[in-house]
C-alpha cells in the first residue's frame, strides 16, 4: 500500500513539473512578458542548489527601484512591469509587478530561483 501511494504521489508531482516547463501555447488570458537576460556572457555551469537570480514580487516597481536605488546604490532597467536591478553593470535582481487580487498594495516578497 505504501508503495502504491509514493508511485501515485510521484506520478502526481512530474505531471505538476511537466505542466511547468511545457513548450505549449499560453492561454488567452496569460500576460505575455519578455524575457530579460540576467548575464551578458551565459557560462551554462549549473550549481545544484545554489541561488543564482532573486525576484521582488511587489505592485510598486519604481518605488520598489527607487528605494534599491537609494539604499543600494542599484540601478534600474525598465522593461514593462519587470525591472532589472544592477550595480556596476553587473545584474544583481528583478523587481516584477503583480497585482493583488484584493486590491490592496503588496508590499513585498522576495522569490528566489535556484540552479537546477
Amino acid at each position: 500500500m505504501k508503495l502504491l501511494t509514493y508511485l501515485f504521489t510521484l506520478s502526481v508531482l512530474l505531471l505538476f513539473l511537466n505542466g511547468c516547463t511545457s513548450n505549449a501555447q499560453k492561454s488567452a488570458g496569460t500576460r505575455a512578458m519578455e524575457q530579460v537576460p540576467i548575464t551578458t556572457e551565459p557560462t551554462n555551469k549549473i550549481y545544484p542548489g545554489k541561488v543564482v537570480w532573486h525576484d521582488l514580487l511587489t505592485s510598486d516597481i519604481h518605488k520598489a527601484a527607487e528605494f534599491y536605488q537609494k539604499l543600494f546604490g542599484w540601478q534600474a532597467e525598465f522593461h514593462g512591469p519587470y525591472a532589472v536591478m544592477s550595480f556596476n553593470g553587473k545584474p544583481v535582481a528583478g523587481i516584477l509587478e503583480i497585482q493583488s487580487t484584493q486590491g490592496k498594495l503588496i508590499d513585498g516578497i522576495w522569490r528566489m530561483t535556484a540552479s537546477p
